[in-house]
């Protein structure tokens, strides 16, 4: 069963009242026929070999872990650019607004990395099923070839057979393979992955922050993807505007210092993002 429960919890905060609502999405174990598993999962990486991107900033770190570590506690960053060969003080550089109109460029014996931050998973399961023209992995339990597709950003679904020898029980579909469709396949068990970015929204109804960046999005719920899927995005102003491209004002360090001033018919929300499964509203 899946399973969405909605809590609507008033409190105070800076001497204001406010709502915050949560959307929890229940972890799951058992799923049958069509019906989603959900797991939080923790920040994913997308590597580039042999490519680096201009105007990071240096960091002390001396392994790729401690790089990576670096990235994840600066909720600014969105990716990192690692050189092993390189001195101390020369390996790891962070990126982030510093550096987002930069384009990744060839650079040998760099490896490029893109963050992406913690996310709530669901998984549509199909048994007996499998789809054809997969790419094998090497993983030899469903917790390991599911965490296969969840690291690849262009995974989509995958099929697990738990019969098979090793190198021939898990496959990963994506682009490569989108144009298949789902067949009857004796002990085969087909997932359809969902990913759906984590954190929790504070409004603050008749109020907004000056020094916004406009977007295109034309409804809140769009207004709000464009701030999660944004690392540097920390709140959104979303006003019933009657033109696109004024609606939607999102805010990040290019914006930190203003405070939240009274505007009438606009809403103000601040994202808190996190890894314990909740999502916006």
């Amino acid at each position: 069963m899946y399973a969405t429960l909605i809590t609507k919890v008033s409190l105070r905060l800076f001497s204001r009242r406010v709502s915050i609502i949560i959307l929890l999405r229940n972890n799951l174990i058992l799923c049958g026929l069509d019906e989603r598993c959900s797991e939080s999962t923790p920040d994913s990486w997308i590597k580039y070999t042999n490519s680096r991107v201009h105007g990071g900033i240096a960091t002390r770190d001396s392994d790729l872990d401690s790089c990576q570590a670096s990235c994840m506690r600066n909720s600014s960053c969105t990716r990192l650019d690692w050189s092993p060969r390189a001195s101390v003080g020369q390996r790891c550089w962070l990126h982030g607004h510093w550096s987002s109109s930069q384009s990744r460029r060839p650079a040998n014996g760099v490896t490029h990395y893109e963050l992406r931050r913690t996310a709530v998973v669901q998984w549509v399961k199909y048994r007996d099923m499998h789809v054809l023209r997969g790419i094998a992995s090497d993983a030899t339990d469903l917790a390991g070839c599911q965490k296969a597709c969840v690291n690849n950003a262009s995974c989509t679904r995958l099929d697990w057979n738990a019969r098979a020898s090793v190198g021939q029980r898990c496959w990963l579909h994506g682009h490569w393979s989108s144009s298949e469709s789902r067949r009857p396949s004796n002990g085969v068990i087909h997932y359809e992955i969902r990913r759906v970015a984590g954190g929790n929204w504070v409004k603050y109804p008749d109020m907004h922050v000056p020094g916004g960046i406009p977007t295109t999005a034309t409804d809140l719920a769009g207004c709000q993807d464009a701030c999660i899927n944004n690392a540097s995005c920390t709140r959104i102003d979303w006003a019933s505007a009657p033109r696109a491209g004024q609606r939607c004002w999102i805010h990040g360090p290019w914006s930190s210092s203003g405070t939240r001033r009274s505007a009438q018919g606009v809403m103000h929300l601040e994202l808190n993002r996190g890894g314990d499964g909740f999502c916006g509203e």
